[in-house]
């Protein structure tokens, strides 16, 4: 299987939009089972949204294609620290692979173009989040290098 990661550009939102919703289907249970209430986070990603990812300057949004359909995508950014401004955060915001082409280095691909990118905007850290029963994207976190650092809570109010 040949696979190519290119950057994704606002007219990809046709073929874009039902693997953007794949990630929600794969995530509800996933909150369910964690908290019912929590099913609000879980919503589709609206259009407009989108195309902003696409043309944000501190966003990179790649796709990786098989026989030039998606077979998944991640989505990355880097901020400034609040607290001090020298200090730069690259954020894996969402990265998803469609489970058939799972194992089969399509992650590794997406992660390796997204590194360099984060090379380039010189990051001090990276930073992700993880629903805490995603066993699968957890072991592929810490693959990477990644370590557990703080534990977010939510509670609905």
């Amino acid at each position: 299987m040949e696979v190519k990661i290119r950057k994704v550009k606002a007219g990809d939102w046709p073929v874009m939009k039902k693997t953007m919703e794949d990630i929600w289907k794969y995530h509800r249970p996933l909150f369910r089972k964690i908290d019912s209430s929590f099913e609000a986070f879980a919503r589709s990603t609206p259009k407009k949204k989108f195309i902003k990812w696409t043309r944000q300057r501190n966003s990179y949004f790649i796709l990786a294609e098989s026989s030039k359909k998606p077979i998944g995508y991640l989505l990355a950014r880097v901020d400034k620290d609040p607290a001090n401004p020298k200090i730069s955060f690259g954020k894996l915001t969402q990265i998803f692979v469609i489970p058939r082409y799972r194992g089969k280095g399509v992650s590794d691909l997406l992660w390796q173009d997204v590194l360099k990118w984060f090379k380039s905007r010189r990051v001090d850290f990276l930073q992700l989040y993880v629903t805490v029963n995603n066993k699968h994207a957890i072991e592929v976190y810490k693959k990477w290098g990644f370590k557990p650092y703080m534990i977010r809570m939510v509670k609905k109010f």
